[in-house]
């Protein structure tokens, strides 16, 4: 799979679980994400401690995200050391205003194919 291709399937994976996170998609989260109750407990934790409640969070647009700003990009989606794992840190958006959590999210590629695991929620 090209970079171009991973990316954008990246950024579209990370769109669908940032849905997920918004509407409280517990069973989307457990079974394609494979996110936990606790995990899930953690993330609106983390949301909660840097907006002081849980508005929903967003992604850039995908015509916007891959932009270069100095010294990253919106959704910064960059190969691990092994050749079948990637990273992405994403910078999450509130009421269309740039917010200070970074998404930290990992992709493994399987037969064409990028799974994604929630890494953490930071800044």
């Amino acid at each position: 799979m090209t970079n171009k291709v991973a990316q954008e399937k990246a950024y579209m994976l990370a769109v669908e679980f940032i849905d997920a996170i918004n509407t409280n998609d517990k069973e989307k989260l457990k079974e394609k994400f494979s996110v936990s109750q606790a995990v899930l407990d953690e993330i609106y934790e983390e949301i909660e401690y840097f907006f002081d409640g849980i508005p929903p969070i967003s992604l850039p647009s995908i015509e916007t995200a891959f932009l270069s700003r100095n010294p990253k990009t919106f959704f910064d989606f960059y190969k691990m050391d092994d050749d079948i794992f990637w990273g992405a840190e994403c910078t999450l958006f509130v009421d269309g205003k740039i917010a200070e959590p970074i998404l930290h999210l990992e992709f493994i590629e399987r037969d064409d194919e990028l799974f994604l695991t929630y890494k953490y929620l930071g800044s």
